[in-house]
């Protein structure tokens, strides 16, 4: 189960027992419990179908937590997405687009100093050095 997703599951285990204190668990069950909340995740659900799962028609009175808890998360979880859902959704993923990388200013045009043709031949020796390219640079 990638990492995200037991995370998910924690968090959503942690707002119903915080919410609901008919279902108040241990830290040693949230993280026991966050691996099949995390699997409805996986498979889809929204935080609101975990809660409902979770809480819809609960007894006056639990006595062990955990174990409805699990009950619940195993007896209604979703069905797995089928190989096309999953390729209908990897293809609606668009990758966000590359970073915008900043640019130099342009040099004044009239620059009779020589300081800005100094700066670029400092700016390839540097490139240079850090690609590891010796560069020899012939006197000015």
């Amino acid at each position: 189960m990638p990492a995200p997703f037991v995370a998910q599951g924690a968090h959503a285990l942690t707002s119903v027992s915080r919410t609901e204190r008919r279902l108040r668990l241990t830290v040693m069950d949230i993280a026991s419990l966050a691996p099949l909340a995390g699997e409805w995740f996986q498979r889809g659900a929204s935080l609101a179908e975990i809660r409902e799962a979770l809480t819809g028609g609960l007894p006056d009175h639990v006595h062990f937590a955990a174990g409805i808890i699990r009950n619940r998360l195993l007896r209604k979880m979703p069905d797995a997405p089928t190989f096309a859902e999953q390729r209908a959704a990897e293809q609606r993923f668009t990758p966000p687009p590359p970073p915008v990388r900043p640019t130099a200013p342009a040099p004044p045009a009239d620059d009779t100093s020589g300081a800005v043709a100094a700066a670029l031949r400092g700016a390839a020796v540097a490139r240079a050095a850090l690609r590891g390219v010796e560069v020899v640079m012939a006197p000015a």
